[in-house]
């Protein structure tokens, strides 16, 4: 019975995410430019992460041998088959105080689901922004509100081979990297930051009490 619904985003902290902070060292992971460094963040218990969507990238890149290292974050273990893929490094539930320095280190972050996500725009997408990730993501509307026309980020419905062959194009592509990262961290520090999403708010709030004022008077 709600006559007017109003969908406000998500953002990040680009002073928290910031693509200059120290870079981890991953001891079992070859450190060289030459890899391509992919965030998932995901769970077990959320159903609509698109884990065979990453299993099948995973063996793809396996079997191709290619410098692509997928970085699992969140309770994801179980979505892997045993033993886990050669290009899959699983980190586990990583702490939001220490997520911004795990960004910093990659280059693509992957918001993939198994249906269409209207539910709104991920936390996930503005941080990997805030960070300099490029990010790769499912058809939502929320998502596609953000990233229509944009420039930052890659949105379609993927295949294990169509997703591989845009990272690939990626890597090839450092240039182009270099700017779709840096396009979506200016888009959060000029947007999508959280002052700027509480005075947005704060205005909506204000014209649907002058709205109910003027319907009343």
């Amino acid at each position: 019975g709600i006559g007017r619904a109003i969908a406000v985003s998500n953002g990040s902290d680009p002073e928290m995410f910031r693509p200059d902070l120290p870079k981890m060292t991953f001891p079992e992971v070859r450190t060289t430019s030459q890899v391509l460094n992919i965030a998932w963040i995901a769970s077990e218990e959320n159903a609509i992460h698109d884990a065979r969507l990453v299993v099948e990238l995973a063996r793809l890149i396996d079997q191709r041998e290619l410098p692509f290292r997928i970085h699992a974050m969140g309770d994801t273990a179980r979505l892997f088959p045993s033993p886990t893929p050669a290009s899959v490094t699983i980190h586990g539930p990583v702490s939001y105080i220490d997520l911004p320095r795990y960004l910093a280190s990659m280059d693509v972050g992957l918001v993939l689901y198994n249906i269409r996500y209207d539910g709104g725009s991920p936390l996930k997408l503005f941080d990997y922004m805030a960070s300099g990730c490029i990010p790769i993501c499912s058809p939502g509307g929320g998502i596609e509100d953000v990233l229509q026309g944009t420039g930052v980020g890659l949105v379609q419905w993927w295949t294990a081979d169509s997703l591989c062959d845009a990272l690939t194009m990626l890597h090839k592509e450092p240039k182009r990297q270099e700017v779709m990262a840096a396009k979506g961290r200016e888009l959060v520090l000029k947007r999508y930051n959280w002052k700027a999403i509480a005075v947005q708010t704060d205005q909506i709030i204000r014209d649907c009490i002058n709205a109910r004022s003027s319907k009343c008077n």
